[in-house]
């Protein structure tokens, strides 16, 4: 491809990045409150980058008395799981929340930490896994999935024969 091609490609790609449309966002106030728990749970364990998960080990029970619902939460071999309906017998932190209280936490409203501050949330145990497993999260900012999108944009550009079956081979991670 020459470089008069790629240019006019990456050229386009940049105008339709920041056309005046709103682009959609993922986690707007309907999806969040649609997303069930357990959905979510798997949401953080996807978000977990597990190098930073490694040598980690401990289990979360979590109740949400408005809905009934309860979950065993397990960080082990840099792998988040959860099992819906089961509570550990020995977890090393019990959180009661409400889920209407989560979904603040969900949309970015309201921190974790503010609702144990201000007695929504209710810890029994060691309160520092919170902050542990929040640092094994990987964030994908606006501005990176922007940066992403373009670096793989140049590269399919530079590789023609770039395919979906090899793609995933051809990403490095961030």
């Amino acid at each position: 491809m020459t470089v008069q091609i790629q240019d006019r490609l990456f050229n386009s790609f940049n105008l339709l990045s920041k056309s005046r449309g709103e682009t959609a966002e993922t986690t707007s106030p309907d999806l969040i409150r649609a997303m069930s728990t357990e959905l979510f749970l798997d949401f953080l364990g996807i978000r977990m980058d597990s190098r930073k998960a490694e040598g980690m080990r401990f289990t979360i029970n979590l109740i949400t008395p408005d809905n009934g619902e309860k979950f065993a939460i397990e960080l082990e071999n840099a792998t988040l799981t959860n099992i819906k309906g089961f509570l550990a017998k020995e977890p090393d932190l019990t959180l009661t929340i409400n889920r209407s209280d989560i979904e603040q936490t969900m949309m970015g409203v309201k921190t974790l930490e503010a609702q144990i501050k201000d007695g929504t949330a209710k810890p029994e145990g060691d309160v520092g896994i919170l902050a542990k497993l929040a640092a094994t999260m990987w964030i994908l900012t606006r501005a990176l999935k922007s940066c992403l999108a373009q670096n793989l944009w140049l590269q399919m550009c530079q590789r023609p024969t770039l395919t979906r079956s090899n793609l995933a081979s051809q990403v490095t991670d961030p």
